[in-house]
């Protein structure tokens, strides 16, 4: 994980981490994680203390162990890294984890005006990934979750189980909505 680029889509990452962090949910314990250098998906303990301002430590960043019942929702959605995983999210999705993603706009497929030719590809091939390994999506309004499923659709996603798709409410408090719609309100809407 890495601190810095503040893009809107990174300044509502960087407040949803912010919120999860500083409130977490009942019941769950928030790791943030990354990929590490070889491939696999690792503890950023360091990063997360320094996030919260704690002092200076070095901690281990060691690889995640998962358990039923966690939820991993990725909040970027790291076009080149998720493809590579695929396999160790559908691992961890037949061990009983939740497996989401937060769309952050419009899925660049649909819109291939002022993008180049690899942003689209890029973001379909993620969108593959994405929609055969993962249980669902998080998107920030009803009009991106219309745009995902409709891609989803187009894509002809090959899937074992039904993709679910919620959306936040425009006057919804982002951070404290995400893992509600995750456990409680997504529906599922492709297959």
């Amino acid at each position: 994980m890495q601190l810095g680029a503040k893009s809107g889509k990174q300044q509502l990452v960087h407040k949803v981490l912010d919120q999860l962090l500083s409130n977490p949910p009942t019941g769950f314990r928030i790791e943030p994680i990354y990929i590490g250098d070889r491939g696999d998906f690792c503890y950023a303990r360091n990063f997360t203390l320094q996030w919260l301002g704690c002092p200076e430590a070095q901690l281990p960043d060691d690889p995640v162990e998962v358990n039923t019942g966690d939820v991993f929702l990725g909040l970027d959605r790291a076009a080149y890294s998720i493809p590579q995983r695929a396999g160790q999210l559908r691992d961890w999705r037949n061990q009983g984890v939740q497996v989401y993603f937060a769309i952050h706009e419009a899925p660049p497929v649909t819109i291939p005006h002022g993008l180049g030719q690899g942003t689209a590809s890029e973001f379909a091939a993620w969108l593959k990934s994405t929609g055969a390994n993962a249980d669902g999506a998080v998107c920030v309004s009803r009009a991106v979750a219309d745009e995902l499923a409709e891609c989803l659709r187009d894509l002809e996603v090959l899937r074992e189980r039904p993709f679910n798709i919620g959306w936040l409410h425009p006057e919804a408090d982002v951070t404290g909505n995400v893992l509600d719609i995750i456990l409680k309100r997504c529906a599922p809407t492709a297959s």
